[in-house]
């Protein structure tokens, strides 16, 4: 019964060609906008990440809900030396956050100053390319390292003197002197409103920090693992920790993934069902042009499961061509899209912000997203498949004695 509706099928070739093409190239370009799709996932998870601090964060027991300066992780060296020796830890930055008003000669405005190690945080985001006159925190004497939009709207020169006035640790407001060094351009907005950055030993010494730090961020292609980890081995009594993975950070960057991925995927099945309605509409024609051949099928003994079967038989086949055919095409997109990109920027500028994050990579290529994929291909084979049933269930129905007088 394979070899008769394999021969069956070319029996009409263009209408076959075209049910063919009609799956392929609905199945290919799925494949295709899947693995784009999973490129730029990919990138907002990468951005968030850094944005949060690293893939896993470390800080004082509820300092992620406040953000206040007051809470700090002390004597934070024994934890530092501990995850540098693990193998599942890529990097280690600790970080002195500080939230105040930073004040020129002539303006004020708010601002989060971050203490780095430049050496360490080269691993997390190296910021220094973003910097307009290549000095970043180079300067001898407490540099300040500020967003281009502060720098305007304060009226600054490069070198000039600028105050912080913040709290400290121990609740005393404290003013800092600083001397601009540089100005970042990072091509946000919202990050060249509000980021600032010096050495994390002056923020020390200048808000009475002493050997205290507000984060510790972690790279790792572990996360999870090393977070459950992380929380069994570093339990202290006095002054807890907070663990926590990128995506606890930032649940509604994750929430806006989610989304946009059911989307897609809700997408193509409504794309695949109109589809399957074309390719029903071509088997409902394959069965009206023969309701005679089929009258005589069932009169030379033929049951009305053979012929239905039959008619499922050649359905098979163009859904193995199609989904062969459909996955050599989008692969092949696939590869040329991961290899050459696509770059944005001439529809979004130079940097795109998504769920507040800066996507400063504005060239999308396409990964393999396997699971999508394996997805795809099970929805096409089955809902093609299912698009026979009624067309099936039509030609087993057939009365012999009618169908052999018919003449559509």
């Amino acid at each position: 019964m394979l070899k008769m509706a394999w021969r069956n099928l070319w029996r009409n070739k263009t209408r076959t060609f075209i049910a063919i093409s009609a799956v392929a190239i609905t199945y290919a370009l799925s494949i295709a906008n899947m693995g784009v799709a999973e490129s730029m996932y990919q990138k907002m998870q990468k951005g968030a990440a850094l944005s949060a601090g690293g893939s896993v964060l470390i800080h004082g027991k509820g300092y992620w809900d406040v953000q206040l300066n007051d809470v700090i992780l002390k004597n934070p060296t024994p934890i530092i030396s501990k995850l540098k020796e693990r193998k599942d830890v890529s990097a280690v930055a600790s970080r002195v956050i500080i939230n105040g008003l930073i004040s020129s000669s002539t303006s004020s405005s708010a601002v989060r100053l971050t203490g780095i190690n430049v050496e360490d945080e080269k691993a997390f985001q190296d910021f220094s390319p973003h910097a307009l006159n290549k000095k970043f925190l180079s300067c001898e004497d407490k540099p300040i390292v500020m967003g281009k939009k502060i720098v305007a709207d304060l009226g600054l020169q490069m070198g000039d003197k600028v105050v912080i006035t913040a709290t400290g640790p121990d609740g005393e407001v404290t003013r800092a002197l600083f001397y601009l060094c540089d100005a970042l351009a990072t091509g946000s907005n919202e990050l060249d409103k509000m980021i600032a950055f010096a050495p994390i030993q002056d923020l020390q010494d200048a808000f009475n920090f002493d050997d205290a730090i507000t984060q510790i961020g972690i790279l790792s292609d572990s996360r999870q693992s090393l977070s459950a980890s992380l929380k069994t081995n570093l339990k202290r009594d006095t002054d807890p920790l907070e663990i926590l993975i990128w995506e606890d950070a930032m649940p509604d960057l994750v929430g806006m993934i989610k989304m946009d991925a059911a989307f897609g995927n809700l997408f193509n099945l409504i794309l695949f069902i109109v589809v399957l309605f074309a390719i029903m509409n071509t088997f409902l024609m394959i069965v009206m042009e023969r309701v005679r051949e089929f009258g005589l099928l069932s009169a030379i003994g033929l049951t009305p499961f053979q012929i239905s079967t039959t008619i499922f038989l050649e359905t098979l086949v163009i859904t193995l061509l199609s989904i062969v055919i459909g996955f050599t095409i989008g692969f092949s997109m696939h590869l040329y899209i991961a290899s050459v990109g696509i770059d944005i920027a001439a529809l979004y500028g130079d940097s795109i912000e998504l769920g507040g994050i800066s996507m400063t990579d504005t060239v999308i290529r396409s990964v393999v997203a396997r699971k999508r994929w394996l997805s795809a291909t099970i929805a096409v084979f089955f809902l093609t498949m299912a698009s026979a049933i009624y067309p099936a269930w039509k030609a087993g129905r057939l009365a012999p004695a009618e169908s052999m007088r018919f003449f559509g």
